[in-house]
């Protein structure tokens, strides 16, 4: 499966398609799945910086010959082209013009006419013939083109090699080496690669694109300190990962653990193995995790056996487990669930249709959630929308997690991370919030993140307006003081029952001997002590959940693959950038006391050619 997108360097455009699996120059190394990439390129070019498709072409040097009108022509009708899609399609059997003209057919699939797929075959054909030969209109004679590229890790080097035009170089197996000693490749490098890739240009006159010739050792990661569960239990790290599987894994409820009853046992951390990177340098592995959180709930012995100590159901997550009780609600008729206090969390099968409330640890809703204002301890799992008609609100001191959000206020803790789009809504999170799907869109209303928001499609071609801010903590601080300020009401409160109990105690009069009306009084009294208890505890995790301090994130950032649309009000930390013309694939960040774009970095560390 694959992508693609358009750039330049040297003054050589081109429309860059990856596309992964077996196949072509790439192939696969030491069992590991390469990235096989195919390219088409024109000769230099004049252009100003222009948005293409998904990338940005940069302005270069050119004099505007055959190659510039056929670079420029290929660029427009690719961009007009994959537009609007975006399928992927199974790696090229080969890196010619006509592997690639496959491809192109395969991308366009029927959104394509015949005269659109006739005009990219004649382009991708005439810039075949364009490194073929030297035009009589255009004699210039260009050496091969090298380029070489370290990953960010070091841990994989990849080689590009534009052909040349005319009696142009070609280099030989000893220049590739020479490169690579500069760039001080010396470790995981596979000559029959270089030998491939000389052969394609050499014989085929063809391009080759990012291909893989020199690969270090990944270093092997730890094994954090972590339970293994004897029994069944929810897991919140699957379903943040694969929120699909919300409906299958809760659908049939297994039967909770009772207390006493063997839950699992702990596992010891163990370090992981060092690496090598291509330039022979040891890559150490990431230290181990060496705490796992246990809720007060799990008894844990001497040698690490896990026991439950109380009724429940184990909800774990990376670094936490605990034992909760677990409150199902099944198929609720519309507007049936109003002001619902529970201790624990709460698993809602069907969708939670409102007018009304809940408030609880966890929440599990196995369809829609519309028009309810959720308060939630942890987190809030919504297997379809939160949908608010401007009524629903949902905080959480967790994540929150769904399909789409559309006229809704949402505040977390933690991420708040949709598939699909967040529309005409308002939504703060002192972590990331992201719109996972490659068309996922943010349009209409207010977003607040500490540390990014990230979508294909900021702001609407409709000219919704959009607010966002990053860098800023938008909710610890008030959170922190509420929970704070009932923590003491409730400890006061069961001062005051710890008080009479002693009263009674004191008086030495047995519970049965007290007048009737007394006797019920001082039931109620235990029954609200027992409340408070269960509050009292709900509020100390809650006030941990919140413990961590207020802070600034200077490396937040706004991303948006597709595009920002106007009119869209961007705040990073103090900084604000008004959005008046559309931004493709824009990246915004803070840099001296202002909103600025990062720069498309330069992937190569170090090139050649004529």
């Amino acid at each position: 499966m694959g992508c693609y997108h358009f750039g330049c360097f040297d003054g050589i455009i081109f429309c860059q398609i990856e596309v992964f699996g077996r196949g072509g120059l790439n192939e696969a190394v030491d069992g590991r799945e390469p990235a096989c990439h195919c390219n088409t390129a024109a000769g230099p070019f004049v252009r100003r910086n222009t948005d293409v498709a998904t990338g940005r072409i940069n302005a270069s040097r050119g004099d505007g010959g055959v190659g510039s009108r056929l670079g420029r022509r290929l660029s427009r009708l690719l961009g007009g082209a994959f537009g609007t899609s975006r399928r992927g399609v199974e790696c090229l059997s080969d890196l010619s013009s006509e592997g690639l003209l496959r491809l192109l057919r395969e991308m366009c699939g029927e959104e394509a006419n015949a005269g659109r797929k006739s005009e990219l075959e004649a382009a991708v054909r005439g810039l075949d013939a364009y490194f073929r030969a030297a035009d009589p209109d255009e004699p210039d004679t260009t050496d091969c083109r090298i380029m070489l590229e370290l990953s960010e890790d070091r841990l994989s080097a990849y080689l590009t090699l534009i052909p040349p035009r005319g009696d142009g170089s070609i280099p030989t197996i000893n220049t590739i080496r020479d490169m690579l000693d500069e760039s001080r490749v010396i470790y995981g490098l596979d000559d029959a690669a270089v030998r491939r890739c000389l052969r394609v240009v050499r014989d085929d006159r063809d391009i080759v694109w990012r291909a893989a010739i020199a690969r270090g050792d990944q270093p092997v990661p730890p094994r954090n300190k972590s339970a293994k569960y004897t029994v069944s239990f929810i897991d919140k790290n699957l379903l943040r990962r694969n929120p699909s599987v919300l409906k299958p894994t809760l659908s049939d409820l297994w039967q909770p653990v009772e207390k006493g009853q063997k839950i699992g046992y702990m596992m010891d951390p163990e370090p992981g193995v060092a690496g090598r990177d291509v330039c022979g340098k040891t890559v150490s592995p990431s230290a181990p995790r060496v705490t796992l959180d246990v809720g007060e709930e799990i008894v844990c012995s001497s040698d690490g056996v896990l026991t439950a100590g109380t009724t429940g159901y184990v909800i774990a997550d990376n670094d936490h487990v605990d034992i909760l009780p677990l409150y199902v609600i099944d198929q609720p008729a519309a507007a049936s669930v109003r002001d619902a206090m529970f201790r624990g969390a709460v698993l809602v099968r069907g969708p939670l249709l409102g007018p009304g409330s809940i408030e609880c640890d966890d929440l599990f809703v196995l369809g829609d959630c519309e028009q309810m204002v959720i308060s939630s301890y942890g987190d809030v799992y919504v297997a379809g929308g939160i949908i608010g008609r401007r009524e629903s609100r949902v905080d959480a001191d967790g994540g929150i997690y769904c399909t789409f959000i559309s006229e809704a206020r949402l505040s977390a803790v933690g991420e708040v991370v949709v598939s699909n789009a967040i529309m005409n809504s308002d939504v703060t999170s002192n972590d990331v919030i992201r719109v996972t799907s490659p068309k996922g869109i943010i349009a209409g209303g207010d977003l607040y993140s500490l540390k990014g928001i990230e979508a294909a499609t900021i702001g609407s071609e409709f000219g919704l307006p959009t607010n966002v801010a990053v860098g800023k903590d938008f909710l610890t601080a008030s959170r922190l003081e509420d929970v704070k300020a009932r923590i003491v009401q409730y400890e006061e409160n069961l001062g005051r029952i710890d008080e009479l109990k002693r009263e009674i105690a004191r008086a030495r009069v047995p519970l049965e001997k007290l007048p009737s009306d007394k006797q019920e009084i001082y039931i109620g009294v235990l029954k609200k002590e027992k409340a408070l208890r269960l509050e009292l505890k709900a509020l100390l995790r809650r006030r941990k959940t919140l413990g961590t301090g207020l802070e600034e994130f200077l490396s937040a950032c706004v991303r948006a693959v597709d595009g920002i649309y106007p009119p869209s009000h961007i705040q990073i930390l103090d900084a604000v950038e008004e959005v008046k013309e559309k931004m493709k694939t824009a990246t915004l960040r803070y840099e001296d006391d202002r909103v600025v774009s990062s720069p498309d970095a330069n992937p190569y560390s170090a090139s050649t050619g004529g």
